[in-house]
């Protein structure tokens, strides 16, 4: 059987129009998809903006943290504070004013090195200061015990048993003596003056006379309140009668005087002897440099004997007190006071005066 095929004839301009019709519909298509994808994009870029932040965030955070850790880890394995460490950070908190803090440091350095002789001496000069004396003196203690040649922990020491002592029977005396002593066999030079000064303290406290000797080596050091000391209480003043336990007071029944200049670079014990009676009249100390008159004397024929020295020690004024340069002698004149003259005197150690003097012994000084 066949069957027809029919085959419609299709205008060649409806076929043209056909095809016309598609492609536009076709780049619609593809201007929708294009328009969709764009917004797309954006949607994604801004929805991935917050998370790129906060990652970065985190990464900031991360890498803190991880500095944090290895300075710690740097700090500990690096860092190790040793006993000069805390030694020169408890003097830097005790310049500072922090005592307490300072206390601790150096007793941390002493706990790493009970060996430590400038961590003890730092201590012990903070606890005297701070009054605490027992303290003090269990540290000094501890730097004689490392090293027995050291002049400054005796003088420390010393000077912490002078403050222990209450009173001038305190046995502390005798163990500050001790240790000033101690301290100017190993050092006897200027810079350890102050150990002769602080010793003379305590020899004044207990009524030693050795108190003036160590005040002069203290002066002679520069020490300036010892000079005063010396001045004050130690070296008499012209016109004091330092062996009136010996010579007396003195004769006072006449109308003539002698005037005596001190000339002479060290100090003098002047005394006025009767010929006749062999009687001291007159016997007064007359500092270098000075003058002094003595008046009401009696008429009679008398002859100047001179004690002269530096540096009297003497408080109770005997015979023999000068430290230094002690001589005595007998001028080779006489003065004769009658009742027409009644004035005398005395230049000494003038360079090319007309007067002489012989040297005599102290006994013949001291015969009155």
């Amino acid at each position: 059987f066949s069957r027809a095929v029919e085959i419609a004839a299709i205008p060649v301009g409806e076929v043209k129009a056909i095809d016309e019709s598609t492609s536009v519909e076709s780049e619609d298509n593809v201007k929708k998809e294009k328009k969709t994808f764009i917004q797309n994009s954006l949607d994604d870029q801004l929805q991935e903006k917050p998370k790129k932040r906060r990652n970065s965030y985190l990464r900031w955070i991360w890498g803190f943290l991880a500095l944090i850790l290895l300075l710690l880890l740097l700090k500990n394995c690096e860092f190790n504070p040793d006993s000069k460490y805390y030694y020169e950070r408890g003097l830097n908190k005790y310049d500072s004013g922090k005592i307490e803090k300072a206390e601790k440091d150096f007793g941390r350095a002493i706990n790493l090195d009970n060996s430590y002789s400038d961590a003890y001496e730092a201590r012990g000069e903070l606890y005297l200061e701070s009054e605490r004396f027992h303290e003090a003196l269990y540290d000094f203690d501890q730097l004689v015990r490392i090293d027995e040649s050291n002049w400054y922990a005796y003088y420390l020491r010393g000077l912490t048993h002078m403050k222990l002592a209450n009173s001038q029977y305190s046995d502390y005396n005798q163990k500050a003596i001790n240790d000033f002593t101690k301290s100017v066999e190993l050092n006897s030079t200027s810079i350890n003056g102050r150990s002769y000064y602080q010793r003379a303290f305590v020899f004044k406290s207990i009524g030693d006379e050795r108190s003036c000797e160590d005040f002069y080596t203290a002066c002679d050091f520069e020490i300036f309140d010892a000079c005063k000391i010396v001045d004050n209480e130690c070296r008499p003043k012209s016109g004091s009668l330092p062996y009136e336990n010996i010579f007396g007071k003195g004769v006072y029944n006449g109308s003539a005087e002698f005037v005596y200049t001190n000339v002479c670079d060290e100090d003098a014990v002047v005394t006025l002897k009767s010929l006749s009676t062999r009687r001291a009249i007159r016997s007064v100390y007359v500092r270098a440099g000075e003058e002094l008159k003595m008046d009401e004397i009696p008429i009679g024929i008398y002859k100047v004997e001179i004690l002269h020295g530096s540096k009297w020690i003497s408080q109770k004024y005997e015979r023999g007190a000068f430290m230094e340069g002690e001589r005595a002698s007998v001028v080779n004149d006489v003065w004769r006071y009658t009742s027409r003259t009644t004035t005398g005197g005395l230049k000494d150690c003038i360079y090319g005066g007309d007067l002489s003097s012989d040297d005599i012994t102290l006994d013949e000084y001291f015969n009155r």
